[in-house]
């Protein structure tokens, strides 16, 4: 599900995980740009997981999201809704040329 504010990175499914037990945790890079994890117990052994990563539109452009997201071996990413690169462009509306005019005959 796109967020508007964030990308998303699924790393594993939300059914391999309790139900309603997830919770977010801040994290930065080395770099100090700031993601969230989103993290909880799976159902198998109740051990806690990252299960995606959300990183906030003010700080990552789409690109870079993705980059990391690969890195991770994300299974999933979505672009943030509110993503300048998410909206297609607006086609710019041409502007034609004046169209010179042929020069006036001149009388002798």
């Amino acid at each position: 599900m796109p967020y508007e504010n964030e990308h998303s990175c699924r790393l594993k499914e939300p059914s391999d995980f309790k139900e309603d037990s997830f919770f977010r945790e801040e994290r930065k890079t080395e770099s100090g740009k700031k993601y969230d994890a989103i993290l909880g117990p799976l159902k198998s052994d109740e051990s806690i997981e990252v299960q995606a990563y959300r990183y906030p539109i003010e700080d990552w452009s789409e690109s870079e999201a993705k980059s990391d997201c690969e890195s991770h071996k994300g299974i999933l990413f979505e672009p943030a809704i509110g993503s300048k690169e998410a909206k297609p462009e607006d086609p710019k509306p041409e502007n034609p040329k004046k169209q010179e005019e042929p020069p006036k005959a001149q009388s002798c």
